[in-house]
Parts: C-alpha cells; structure tokens; sequence
C-alpha cells in the first residue's frame, strides 16, 4: 500500500573483529532478532552514509547518545581531542590548565574544538568496553559544515522540540564515526562498487 519494500533496506555496520564485507548480527540488547547487519569498512560505512545523503536518501542511525560530548539542549554532538596539538603559547596555557578548567573548555559547546581522530581500533576499543552502546535510534537528514568547513551531520531526534534546532542536532563526523552501532539505508544509496562487494543485486 506504501510501496514501501523492507527488502531494499540494508543493515550496515563496521566492527574489525569481524570479517569485514560479511554480514554478522551485533551483540546488543536491542537485535532480539539476532538480524545480520553488513560489516564494512569504517571509510566505506561513512563513504555509504554521504553517498545516500547526496543522492536524496536519509539514513536510519543507531547510535549511543550518553556520551558527554552529545549535549541535546545546545544541539551539537562532537568527541573533543582531551589532548589537543596546539602551537607555540596556546600549547603552554593549555598544558597549565587544571584538569577541570580542561574539561570545561573541551566540554562549553561554544567554541570549536579540537575532535579525535577515530580509527576501527577505537571503534572496538569503545564498543568492547562498553563506552559505545545501543542507546537510541535516530534519523541522519543532512550534511553541513562549521566555520572551519569541518562535515556535520544533520540528525533528527524524537524527543520534541523545544530545543535551539527544533528538534535536530548536529554531529560531528569524529561523533558520527566513533558513536554508531549501526545505519540502515535503502539499497539503491549505496555507491555500486560497494554494493558489488557486499554482494548486493
């Protein structure tokens, strides 16, 4: 009646302990199914997320929203570098900071900060320790970039909208990168030569 067909919808994740460009179901609370999501590379699962949202696709995103970079009244998620390369003076000062002075500049949401570089070890570190779980789910809509051109996602929330985005927020690609546990897109927004691999018709 929709016309709606579930069967083009592809599950995609990206864990290193597992065999990349297969498909394997992710221990988490919420896959009472035990349904198979595809794992791929991180580069690739981030190249299928920009990919869908240039050929007018969203993309249906599970992710874990308790980190303390994700702060939902100033709409904004990022991962700030706890130890940022910074030149000359700048390195000084920060480095005579306290601990706590850090963390209230790295943690402010009014300023640019440095974000990590996220890598699959990380990736696996986090959900290993339990750092990155099934928390929420939620809907990637768009691209944007901050002031330093840095990519942003744009993200539809479901809890209301009496917040400064009406309802969205922004996440950083480090946060994107770092935060997923898994995306949900329609096939046809995947880039071919990866369809190919994940042998996909």
């Amino acid at each position: 009646m929709t016309g709606f067909n579930p069967d083009n919808i592809v599950s995609v994740t990206s864990f290193k302990d597992h065999p990349y460009f297969k498909a394997f179901p992710i221990a988490i609370p919420d896959n009472w199914l035990w349904a198979s999501s595809m794992n791929v590379p991180l580069d690739d699962m981030m190249a299928i997320i920009d990919n869908a949202l240039k050929n007018g696709y969203t993309i249906a995103w599970g992710a874990d929203v308790s980190d303390r970079g994700f702060n939902w009244k100033k709409g904004v998620a990022i991962i700030p570098n706890k130890h940022p390369k910074l030149t000359g003076s700048d390195q000084a000062k920060w480095e005579a900071l306290s601990q706590r002075k850090q963390q209230k500049e790295l943690y402010n949401f009014d300023s640019i900060v440095q974000e990590v570089t996220v890598t699959p070890a990380m990736r696996q570190k986090h959900y290993d320790d339990y750092l990155v779980t099934d928390d929420h789910g939620m809907q990637i809509v768009g691209i944007a970039h901050d002031q330093k051109g840095d990519v942003f996602y744009k993200i539809k929330n479901s809890w209301g909208t009496d917040q400064v985005y009406h309802g969205y927020f922004y996440a950083s690609k480090a946060y994107v990168e770092l935060q997923t546990i898994s995306i949900a897109v329609n096939k046809e927004a995947i880039p071919k030569k990866l369809r190919k691999e994940m042998g996909i018709k």
